[in-house]
């Protein structure tokens, strides 16, 4: 940059812009991927073999895989070949346990409980996150299965399915039960840069019974229900 002042307040700026030498991606090499399927992690590049090597992009892309959160450590090198522009790219990942099961028991106003979960990051090694979890009351039974699958079907937009039941049973004490089921279906996706969109459908039934002994309001209330609702 040369800077020539010319008035007082006026100032010639020069900017020379010499181009660097090019080079260009011969071959992208992953390591250490025992479980996890290689497409996850190369969905992740946002450049590929045969584009110019743009030091940007190739650090967003190592930022990208690391985001993922299913590996220890990521780790990567740039290495030269034998044609003097063209240059190798190595990944080198480790991997680490990516689900847990969690098991628990209470005892409470409403009696004694119990709940049992599975969680998961990388299912199936396709980075699939599941999220699985049931609990048991004396009058209450619930569950409920969440899955999210990143990139499906190579389309850049995640699948999002979610179910959930959920049974109330208080016909010995207040002559009524409950049961109520949801289940939602939806994706996300960068629609611009750094715009993302969620659309999403969600179906809720709910079905009431009572017997003799509930009170009249419930009574009223007694039937099955449907309600359907997207954003």
């Amino acid at each position: 940059i040369n800077q020539n002042i010319i008035d007082k307040n006026l100032i010639d700026v020069k900017i020379d812009v010499i181009e660097s030498d090019k080079f260009y991606v011969k071959q992208i090499n992953i390591f250490g991927n025992n479980v996890t399927i290689e497409d996850v992690i190369r969905n992740q590049l946002l450049i590929d073999e045969g584009d110019p090597l743009n030091n940007v992009l190739f650090n967003k892309s190592i930022s990208a895989i690391r985001s993922l959160n299913i590996f220890k450590s990521v780790s990567s090198e740039v290495v030269d070949t034998e044609n003097s522009v063209e240059k190798e790219i190595n990944i080198s990942i480790e991997e680490k346990p990516t689900g847990e099961v969690s098991l628990g028991a209470g005892l409470g106003t409403s009696g004694a409980s119990t709940m049992f979960g599975v969680k998961e990051n990388n299912f199936l090694g396709k980075g699939i996150k599941l999220d699985s979890n049931i609990s048991l009351s004396e009058e209450t039974l619930k569950g409920q299965f969440f899955l999210i699958n990143p990139n499906f079907n190579n389309t850049d937009r995640d699948l999002i399915f979610n179910l959930q039941s959920s049974e109330t049973d208080r016909l010995s004490d207040f002559g009524y039960k409950t049961n109520k089921n949801a289940v939602s279906a939806g994706t996300n996706f960068e629609y611009l840069d750094d715009l993302f969109l969620s659309p999403t459908i969600e179906l809720n039934n709910e079905k009431i019974e009572t017997s003799s002994s509930a009170s009249t309001l419930l009574k009223k209330q007694e039937g099955s229900y449907l309600d359907v609702t997207g954003s």
